[in-house]
């Protein structure tokens, strides 16, 4: 019972235990929420980090969740990584990024979508880009996201306030320039 005990402890540390380096995948912004007016294109970068010093991590899949408001387009172009570096791309509508959506022209303001970003990825012997060889399943993401249909922003106040002091000025200029030259009173 004893060696059976220990063969089974033994058994649950080494399947806790990494067989390799791990690697890092976050969203941009990390939070993953963004929002934009109706009719707008907002979307996501990403930071993708491979702590391994010997594989090259390759992303092998995107899939993402359906939105209901939007029209969504992945941007991922599904990078090589080296061991050890780092790669961060800043969203850039239609040309980088991992996701972007475009809102429906009738999106209503405070419409939110929520959903995930799943991610598969594998190890490489090699630069895969050239010559490497698919050496074992590195591992499974899954990034939350929203994003959120914002308001067309209302002229502020001080904006409305400072219209109506150039009319109210203009039009009492004018009136004193009709007394100054004997126009109509």
């Amino acid at each position: 019972m004893k060696t059976k005990l220990l063969a089974l402890s033994l058994l649950l540390i080494l399947a806790g235990m990494p067989l390799r380096a791990d690697f890092d995948f976050a969203l941009q912004p990390v939070s993953g929420a963004i929002s934009g007016t109706a009719e707008s294109t907002i979307g996501w970068g990403y930071t993708l980090t491979n702590n391994d010093t010997d594989l090259w991590l390759l992303p092998a899949d995107l899939n993402a969740d359906g939105f209901a408001r939007a029209l969504a387009m992945p941007l991922f172009t599904f990078p090589a990584v080296a061991p050890g570096a780092s790669l961060s791309v800043a969203f850039q509508a239609d040309i980088d990024g991992l996701y972007q959506i475009t809102w429906d022209a009738d999106a209503p303001s405070g419409w939110t979508e929520y959903g995930f970003f799943r991610l598969n990825f594998d190890w490489w012997a090699g630069d895969p880009l050239n010559g490497g060889s698919f050496d074992s399943y590195a591992g499974y993401r899954e990034l939350p996201y929203s994003a959120e249909v914002t308001a067309v922003p209302e002229p502020g106040a001080a904006l409305l306030l400072f219209t109506a002091m150039i009319v109210v000025f203009s039009s009492r200029r004018l009136h004193l320039r009709g007394n100054q030259t004997g126009g109509i009173k």
